[in-house]
């Protein structure tokens, strides 16, 4: 299993360009690294609901059922309002990320990884991890939740 695990984390860095940390990488999280090579770089698309194209909250509500077995709002801004609000520093693997968006909804939601890390479908390359670190994201972030 844990040849499985380093297979998935040195695909995700090399298609991320970034390193994953090992920290991420434990049996509890097996079948959210599955959902995440399943869904890899599936493109954008606002509304969209399937493999060939999805929103960020459409991504987020698919995982949660596929991963976690639990059922999400179909929007970002109900999504934000189910569960624990939860600090930065308390965020875990699996916990949900709001940002503010210049999209059509205002809102954009990722899943929480590990490390600043975060996975969600982004209009620039669909399924995607990216770090909340990044510009774009860091001036934006509305807050996490803990829906687990």
């Amino acid at each position: 299993m844990k040849t499985l695990f380093l297979g998935i984390a040195l695909f995700l860095s090399i298609s991320a360009k970034a390193q994953i940390p090992d920290s991420l990488l434990n049996e509890d999280n097996s079948k959210l690294y599955k959902f995440i090579t399943e869904w890899w770089r599936t493109p954008y698309k606002w509304g969209g609901t399937s493999k060939r194209g999805l929103d960020c909250s459409a991504f987020t509500q698919t995982l949660f059922s596929k991963v976690y077995d639990v059922k999400l709002p179909r929007v970002a801004s109900a999504q934000y309002k189910e569960g624990k609000t939860i600090s930065r520093e308390e965020a875990k693997a699996g916990d949900l990320v709001f940002f503010r968006s210049s999209g059509p909804s205002g809102w954009h939601v990722g899943v929480y990884l590990v490390d600043g890390w975060f996975l969600h479908s982004g209009s620039t390359h669909g399924v995607y991890i990216n770090n909340l670190s990044e510009e774009n994201y860091s001036k934006k972030i509305r807050g996490f939740k803990r829906v687990m």
